[in-house]
């Protein structure tokens, strides 16, 4: 529930929706049109991957280059698809990269992303955040034999993380 309040409150305040201009504000342009466009990245499984099974339905309202929930699956699209069922609008997908999610100033392209991504200082610099519905922690593993048994002793070792996270950044200092 306030993921959603602060979501239609974003979406309320930003009105930077397609279709705007026919609306007073974005929330009463996704109501117009009947589904929300929302940004996820499709590569980050478990939280939002193709559905290699899922067919496009016939009675979409979702643009022809988005996504449906038939096509999208994961716990990113489960959260968006409550926000679009709460508004009582579908919920299509758009699947930008990750940059251009990060990197603000969407033009338009979508409404929203729902995405797990760790607010920073540089991104809430060009990014609305809502309130965080959920958190992730962050671990190091070594293998049960390994002699390393503090972070310390970690330094200047070979380190893996996901490209473009926060984890990187952290590991990159």
């Amino acid at each position: 529930s306030v993921l959603v309040v602060a979501i239609l409150a974003s979406l309320v305040l930003a009105a930077c929706g397609a279709n705007a201009a026919k609306a007073d504000n974005l929330l009463d342009a996704i109501k117009q049109r009947g589904y929300i466009l929302v940004s996820t990245d499709p590569n980050y499984e478990p939280a939002s991957f193709l559905n290699t099974e899922g067919k496009r339905p016939s009675d979409t309202k979702c643009p022809s280059d988005a996504l449906t929930t038939a096509e999208m699956q994961g716990f990113d699209v489960d959260v968006a698809k409550a926000i679009g069922d709460d508004l009582g609008v579908e919920t299509c997908f758009a699947t930008p990269s990750w940059d251009a999610i990060t990197a603000g100033n969407w033009a338009n392209k979508w409404d929203v992303s729902v995405g797990s991504m760790t607010i920073t200082p540089e991104r809430q610099k060009v990014v609305d955040f809502s309130v965080p519905y959920y958190g992730t922690p962050a671990v190091v593993a070594v293998l049960a034999d390994s002699k390393f048994t503090s972070l310390d002793e970690l330094s200047g070792q070979a380190l893996c993380a996901g490209a473009a996270t926060t984890y990187e950044t952290w590991l990159n200092g």
